[in-house]
């Protein structure tokens, strides 16, 4: 067995980076918070200031994603969506199939030098989460509290936040609304048979109304949508990562402008995206069928994402300011220190270990929220899909 196997058996750099993620964020939120004298006087400044540190923070996840763990990162594009790639913002519909999508998204956004300025329409528990939620508040992310009534106008002024925003942004909505599990499966495809609508095999019925007010909402603001759809041979987890699994994901990723969207209705919005749906679900089969989204439908061509030295940096710098001479000082204590001392040092450990397990619980599906149990209306009907499915099928 070689050093590094056993150094990634015994989890000692995730350890390093998890308290360097802790305490480094709290720095951060800090100094992310005295921003805000900035905001009355120029939010430009104050968004540039906030999303900075905001890279600081989310790229050490990037460093254990992709130089720990190793993860790879296959993006299938059409050869013309490198021209827009990170030159406007964008609207990203992907499909919510594991633990680690955020993993996923991050290492994309950081590799294409936007991550600091991304954002998602995101559960509102999240705001809750010490550290993390509290830099999502600052960072302008989008709380949502899954309930279309009180969301409609989080959604409009959510994606309105891109009309003066000074750095180039992805919008990341999940149209699913929740991790996909097989008993939401279930109950989605129940609601399918119900209202004529095709019953999906790796995806939930996407909810349609928040996806016909952002897409009436972004008309001249969001010049098009990124229709993403993730698969992966695994059922990847964030303890997989943290053990250093090699995992290799792939994107397949189809720009459609603004103006081909429709969204003079309701029901034709709604059908649009449940037609966008039904052609994840069939990306989804090619690849287990074929193992890979090479030449699919005999235009996607696949690009390797490489990793950069941009992560390493940053926990380097972390990880010398912050656990150095905590490692030292926890030395001395332990040579030095009374039962009083480690007592104190036990309790704090725990607490540290419960606030790590509170963090990693949101990123397992089968501890995720009920949400998705039952689907509400705002789904379109069999005929209205059709419609659509045609209207579009006469632009192509």
């Amino acid at each position: 067995m070689s050093l590094l196997s056993i150094i990634q058996k015994t989890y000692i750099v995730p350890l390093i980076v998890g308290y360097t993620f802790l305490v480094s964020g709290v720095v951060i939120w800090i100094l992310q918070a005295c921003c805000l004298v900035i905001w009355p006087f120029s939010k430009s400044l104050y968004r540039r200031c906030v999303c900075v540190l905001a890279y600081q923070h989310w790229v050490q996840m990037v460093f254990l994603f992709d130089h720990w763990a190793k993860a790879e990162i296959i993006f299938y594009h059409d050869g013309k969506l490198v021209d827009f790639l990170a030159k406007e913002h964008s609207l990203i519909v992907m499909n919510h199939r594991f633990d680690v999508d955020f993993l996923v998204t991050w290492s994309t956004c950081q590799k294409f030098g936007i991550l600091g300025s991304s954002k998602s329409f995101v559960k509102e528990e999240l705001k809750y989460i010490p550290i993390v939620g509290w830099g999502f508040s600052l960072i302008e992310m989008v709380f949502l509290k899954r309930n279309f009534q009180k969301d409609r106008k989080a959604l409009v002024d959510g994606i309105s936040i891109l009309k003066d925003y000074p750095l180039k942004s992805w919008m990341l909505l999940f149209c699913e609304g929740t991790r996909f599990t097989k008993q939401k499966q279930e109950k989605a495809n129940e609601v399918a048979r119900e209202k004529g609508l095709k019953e999906l095999n790796h995806h939930l019925l996407p909810r349609t109304k928040g996806f016909s007010v952002i897409t009436q909402a972004m008309k001249g603001v969001v010049p098009a949508v990124y229709d993403v759809t993730l698969c992966c041979k695994d059922d990847p987890t964030f303890m997989q990562v943290m053990s250093a699994k090699k995992l290799t994901f792939h994107l397949l990723v189809k720009r459609i402008p603004a103006e081909d969207i429709p969204t003079d209705n309701d029901d034709d919005s709604a059908a649009f995206c449940h037609k966008l749906y039904q052609e994840k679900d069939e990306a989804v089969n090619h690849f287990h069928e074929h193992g890979t989204l090479d030449g699919y439908q005999g235009k996607y061509k696949p690009l390797k994402l490489k990793n950069n030295s941009g992560p390493v940096s940053v926990v380097l710098f972390w990880s010398t300011l912050l656990f150095t001479p905590f490692a030292y000082y926890l030395m001395y204590l332990l040579y030095t220190g009374s039962m009083y001392t480690y007592l104190v040092l036990t309790i704090c450990t725990y607490l540290v270990y419960l606030l790590c397990k509170r963090m990693i619980s949101e990123t397992v599906s089968s501890k995720g929220s009920t949400y998705g149990s039952t689907i509400s209306n705002g789904s379109a009907t069999k005929q209205e899909t059709q419609n659509s499915t045609n209207q579009v099928e006469k632009k192509d």
